[in-house]
């Protein structure tokens, strides 16, 4: 068997070109903030996050404050940190780079990556964010108990 470019391997698709004239892209971007901060810092600290982002053009959709996690491995000495993670629109895509380079320079951001969000994906996470939570379903076992009762 020889191989060469004319080998199609199963399973393995071509990624989808990105449209660059679609505006309004969402991104979504997750950091880690520095764990030697005191929880009272931490909410100034996702501030100025979101603050780069705002800065560069970018509309902030949704957002979760950052919370302490223990790290799997050290990022710079540190085994813990604060995560957080928004969702943001951003028109002009140059400025993506900018964002970047400004959460790169920010000593507090131990790591961070911006992903762009397939638009099914955000409205799934937003549908499930805005469903009724467990607690404030009706109960189960009286619907399962009239479920029985109607079978029986």
């Amino acid at each position: 068997m020889t191989r060469g470019p004319h080998l199609r391997l199963s399973g393995v698709r071509k990624p989808k070109s990105i449209d660059m004239t679609d505006t309004n892209r969402r991104y979504e971007l997750a950091y880690h903030l520095d764990g030697t901060k005191t929880p009272e810092e931490v909410p100034a600290l996702h501030a100025s996050v979101e603050q780069i982002v705002t800065s560069h053009g970018g509309i902030i959709v949704e957002s979760k404050a950052p919370e302490a996690t223990r790290l799997s491995y050290p990022i710079q000495h540190q085994r813990s940190s604060f995560f957080g993670w928004c969702h943001f629109t951003l028109e002009d895509t140059d400025q993506l780079a900018l964002i970047d380079e400004a959460l790169r320079l920010t000593k507090e951001v131990l790591r961070h990556i911006v992903l762009t969000l397939d638009e099914r994906v955000a409205e799934a996470h937003s549908r499930a964010r805005s469903r009724t939570p467990r607690a404030a379903q009706p109960d189960m076992d009286a619907q399962l108990d009239s479920a029985m009762n109607d079978v029986a």
